[in-house]
């Protein structure tokens, strides 16, 4: 931003050295004040584009981290594991909070006695013992 304020610092005491050439000595000088104002005047436009650009890279970074905020206050918790509130689930909790991810959960069902338990794939976390 400081480089802006001195572009334009500059582009502001040309015009106002043309101004004392052209009432003091008439058009001697003029046209290499014109060619430095000219100069400065597209560095303007060129960092301008460049905060554009900037501008909206943050404003994307900030719509997606708004995103993750809300989607980590839309699930619900159900025996230990992460369902949406439409009920699709079940996805690991320790994935989502540590790594940011929705990783679907593994459903086992146990022959002695029905039971069924989670576990995820990626980082190995279980609701079983």
């Amino acid at each position: 931003m400081s480089d802006i304020i001195e572009i334009i610092s500059s582009a502001v005491s040309k015009t106002q050295k043309l101004k004392e050439i052209k009432t003091v000595s008439g058009e001697s000088g003029v046209d290499e004040i014109f060619s430095g104002l000219e100069r400065d005047l597209n560095n303007i436009k060129l960092k301008a584009v460049q905060l554009v650009n900037e501008s909206l890279i943050m404003k994307n970074e900030i719509r997606q981290l708004k995103i993750r905020l809300g989607e980590e206050k839309e699930f619900d918790i159900k025996n230990n594991v992460l369902y949406t509130p439409e009920g699709d689930g079940p996805f690991c909790p320790f994935c989502h909070e540590k790594r940011g991810k929705m990783t679907r959960l593994r459903q086992d069902i146990s022959e002695k006695d029905s039971s069924v338990t989670y576990a995820c794939r990626l980082c190995g976390w279980s609701t079983g013992e």
